[in-house]
């Protein structure tokens, strides 16, 4: 899997907020950059269209100040999503703004354009192309799109119907480039468990119609705090493209959820009239777009507050075969009072530890073999920032490991033995163990 240049160190959690047509405005994109997330929406929604070089004025210049003020923790980079139906009669126009504008980021929907891509190229930016099958995948990168966003099962809004397990383990099999995954990811866990399929981005789109920032009415809001996956309708009568919709808003809207006719495709029409509306706004005012979820949103939140708890969800997921000692750990009511401290047998190293482990477990690696003599080592996973060597002074030795994995090993030189280890890539191998003062 590769990770674009410009992602690198701007993202505090690997998401990109979905486009949501009416719903994403420039005070939630502004907001998800901030806190750490690609910010996106789609180009139709700055009505009339002369607003839309407004909008990415307003979203430049705001993140350029925040950067300026916060140069470690920059914004991440935005994106404009554009309709490339044929229908969209704005497409040239709002192409040409992103242009000007030199947007980092370009979602393509409905239709994949070479020429659409070369010119992104040509002023710098990148471009993904959402697909919900592996033809429109191959489509699109074969017309110069540097990364697919996979519409699974699930997902809000235009959705697909093919299980994110096997889209993304299919697509990976002939595909090595950027990755975003959508469908029903609406907490922590389900991001990282985008990451554990093999997708780098996890695309969350419903889970911000219901925070602060977010254009949409309070009842639509309100909606998605209270439904679950089952109040999710799967049908394409309201754009001629299959979409997932929640029910209540449905049956408001005096029709049966359960016997809706299907819409003619060939009917669909995403252009605007003189003064920039849509020639059918009612099915997007009046039906309200969803994944399945939306049961993980819970209440109304700022969209950094959201954020944060993805965040912290996220560092929280483990591996459900270690959260019974994780939980022994963290949980117990004998647990061990912070800091603790340990070290070697001799004593010539003392370490000190200001949060509990993340777990222990044991490993019969080749490794961890050779390290040891033995046929397995303990090993107790600590966070960097909690690790403090209280006494002695080791040495570091680095080598790549039997996997293909650089790792630094911190020992005495006089016996050998390697009490400290870090496993990761250069960055951090140059990095030694703190040592207090004194």
């Amino acid at each position: 899997m590769s990770m674009p240049a410009l992602f690198k160190g701007r993202l505090s959690i690997p998401v990109i907020g979905a486009p949501l047509f009416i719903i994403s405005v420039p005070d939630l994109v502004i907001a998800q950059c901030k806190a750490g997330i690609v910010g996106s929406f789609p180009a139709l929604n700055a009505r009339p269209p002369a607003l839309l070089d407004e909008w990415l004025i307003r979203i430049k210049e705001e993140l350029a100040a925040y950067d300026r003020a916060h140069p470690e923790r920059p914004s991440a980079p935005f994106a404009v999503n554009q309709i490339v139906h044929r229908s969209n009669n704005r497409l040239d126009q709002d192409l040409a703004l992103c242009e000007k504008h030199k947007v980092p980021i370009i979602i393509t929907s409905l239709g994949a354009r070479e020429e659409l891509n070369q010119a992104a190229h040509g002023w710098g930016g990148i471009v993904f192309h959402d697909v919900i099958n592996q033809k429109f995948a191959h489509k699109a990168i074969e017309k110069g799109a540097d990364g697919l966003i996979l519409v699974s099962a699930g997902a809000g809004g235009h959705a697909g119907e093919i299980s994110p397990f096997a889209f993304v383990a299919e697509t990976r099999q002939w595909f090595d480039g950027p990755i975003a995954l959508s469908g029903a990811i609406g907490n922590g866990r389900a991001i990282r468990a985008v990451r554990m399929l093999g997708a780098d981005f996890a695309y969350v789109g419903s889970a911000f119609i219901a925070t602060s920032e977010a254009n949409a009415v309070e009842g639509y809001k309100q909606m998605i705090t209270t439904s679950t996956a089952e109040d999710i309708v799967y049908s394409n009568l309201f754009t001629g493209v299959h979409g997932n919709y929640l029910k209540p808003s449905i049956v408001a809207a005096g029709m049966d959820p359960d016997n809706l006719p299907e819409s003619d495709a060939s009917k669909m029409s995403f252009g605007t009239d003189a003064s920039g509306e849509r020639a059918k706004p009612k099915a997007w005012k009046e039906i309200w777009g969803s994944g399945q979820g939306v049961g993980s949103v819970g209440k109304i939140l700022p969209a950094a507050e959201l954020i944060a708890r993805f965040k912290q969800e996220y560092a929280d997921a483990v591996d459900p075969r270690y959260e019974g000692i994780r939980s022994e750990l963290t949980m117990s009511s004998n647990r061990p009072a912070l800091p603790m401290t340990g070290g070697c047998s001799c004593g010539a190293i003392r370490y000190q530890i200001a949060s509990f482990p993340l777990l222990l477990y044991t490993c019969n690696c080749t490794d961890c073999q050779t390290r040891t003599g033995s046929a397995f080592a303990l090993n107790m996973p600590v966070r960097t920032k909690d690790f403090h060597v209280l006494k002695g002074e080791p040495k570091a030795r680095r080598h790549i490991s039997p996997t293909g994995v650089a790792v630094a090993s911190w020992f005495l030189r006089r016996l050998r033995c390697a009490p400290l280890r870090r496993a990761g890539g250069p960055r951090r191998d140059r990095q030694r163990p703190r040592r207090d003062a004194g």
